[in-house]
């Protein structure tokens, strides 16, 4: 019995033991101990929720059309095949506009300039301005309409092309010319006679990557009567290591127009090229940019002296002027202010005595100006106002003034205060002429020096073949009565 006892315990021994061992999971061939990191399943390609490829950016560009008289942009279908090129300096993308001024192209990456291979027939675009990017890759292109040319341009005057812009034109109204130059030392010349006040761009925009050519703009301090050039714009605009487009700004306050274009500003073009090969295509535009107003500085209105008197008609004499018997060559030395009469008259040294009386043309034109002194102002320019001084009443007197109401709407109201006060228009005789007192000399040297009339062989007087030392500039207005 107690051998039996004995081999059941060992038997119940036995089977606690291993009832109480440590339970060990089965080894993972594939990542024995559970330590390494396992890669995802693989996808069924037939999974809808498979990853892709990122979409390649599309290169867009829209043709729209500028409104000329505002900011107001159209679209634009070609009627014509047109292409668009992208260019990175690597390479060219080229791609075909559809019917309605649409263009696309994949597979770019980077920064693009972007043109257009060909134009419509009566239109330009500014070739230099438009870039896409991965970022931005949609580009707008405008075309600008081009102005019908009707003069040939060949001068400042009867000849050159006529610009205006309208009074009741927008921000962004413009006006687009395509000039030809045949030769070299052409100029094409212009006139600019908006009727509405404000700032103005005249900017060139020929394409910078062909390099091809140089266009350039002379500018003239000038109004309707007469110009005087003031320098060559070489550049202002997009630029390369030839072509350098002009970019030219200009004022017109709101005094200096009428609503029949009043002020004026006259220019030239002319081109370069870099194989000198005639003729030349030069685009440019002319935009308006919004008002202008112009801060002058308060000018003293100058009075006219009180003592006054009527001209005399020197009726069976002729007008000579001082310069006529000198070679053009103005010379004031023999020309004195007699202090019995306040007049200038000829001085003889040798004898110390007065001859004739200098007379000042004021409300006739003289031989160099095509206008009156009477009416130089009408044409928009502040030619009465210089050095810190306002000569209208000096020169027109009220009544003068008055006389514009028309044209110039509240111009008589802006001298009220001066109603009756006669200038030295109302004293001239019927040559108008009136003899010349100190002030007069001072007011002719002043306009003489604030027009440049003589300056350096480039003045006004100059071209019509005048000449003078800097102190005697003032003669060229005057003159003497002969028989």
């Amino acid at each position: 019995m107690k051998r039996v006892f004995i081999i059941f315990a060992t038997i119940l021994l036995a089977f606690c033991l291993v009832g109480c061992g440590t339970y060990t999971p089965p080894v993972d061939p594939v990542n024995p101990g559970g330590n390494q990191p396992v890669d995802p399943p693989p996808v069924d390609p037939d999974e809808p929720n498979k990853p892709t490829e990122p979409e390649e950016t599309t290169f867009t560009v829209r043709l729209v059309e500028r409104s000329s008289e505002s900011s107001e942009e159209l679209p634009f279908a070609p009627t014509v095949p047109m292409t668009v090129k992208w260019t990175n300096g690597a390479s060219i993308v080229t791609a075909d506009f559809n019917a309605e001024g649409y263009a696309e192209t994949k597979g770019l990456d980077g920064s693009y300039r972007v043109t257009l291979g060909n134009l419509p027939s009566g239109y330009t675009y500014n070739a230099n301005i438009y870039t896409a990017t991965n970022k931005n890759p949609d580009v707008t292109i405008a075309l600008y309409k081009l102005e019908r040319i009707r003069n040939s341009g060949s001068d400042l005057y009867a000849n050159s092309i006529k610009i205006t812009i309208p009074q009741n034109a927008s921000q962004g109204a413009y006006r687009a010319f395509r000039t030809t130059i045949k030769r070299k030392d052409q100029v094409i010349f212009f006139s600019f006679a908006p009727e509405k006040f404000g700032s103005y761009t005249i900017e060139s925009v020929m394409d910078t990557t062909a390099n091809e050519v140089n266009p350039k703009l002379d500018v003239y301090i000038s109004h309707a009567q007469y110009a005087q050039f003031d320098h060559t714009q070489d550049g202002g605009g997009a630029s390369s290591t030839y072509t350098k487009n002009f970019k030219h700004e200009t004022n017109f306050a709101q005094d200096e127009v009428t609503a029949n274009g009043g002020g004026v500003f006259k220019f030239g073009v002319k081109v370069d090229t870099r194989n000198a090969e005639y003729p030349c295509e030069v685009d440019f535009i002319l935009t308006y940019n919004g008002e202008y107003i112009e801060e002058r500085p308060v000018a003293d209105i100058v009075l006219p002296p009180d003592n006054l008197t009527p001209t005399q008609d020197f009726s069976g004499f002729r007008f000579v002027y001082a310069y006529a018997d000198n070679g053009n060559l103005l010379d004031a030395s023999h020309w004195r202010l007699n202090p019995a009469t306040g007049y200038y008259q000829y001085y003889d040294e040798g004898t110390g005595e007065f001859g004739r009386v200098l007379f000042a043309k004021i409300s006739a034109a003289c031989e160099v100006l095509d206008a009156p002194f009477t009416e130089v102002e009408y044409a928009g320019n502040k030619n009465l106002t210089f050095g810190g001084k306002n000569y209208k009443l000096f020169i027109e007197g009220y009544e003068g003034i008055a006389s514009h109401e028309g044209e110039f709407p509240g111009i008589s109201h802006q001298y009220r205060d001066y109603e009756g006060v006669k200038g030295i228009q109302q004293y001239c005789n019927s040559d108008g002429v009136y003899p010349v007192t100190q002030e007069i000399k001072d007011f002719l040297f002043g306009y003489s020096v604030n027009q440049r009339m003589f300056f350096d062989g480039n003045g006004w007087a100059e071209g019509h073949g005048l000449n003078s030392l800097e102190e005697d500039q003032w003669l060229f207005a005057c003159g003497y009565y002969s028989n």
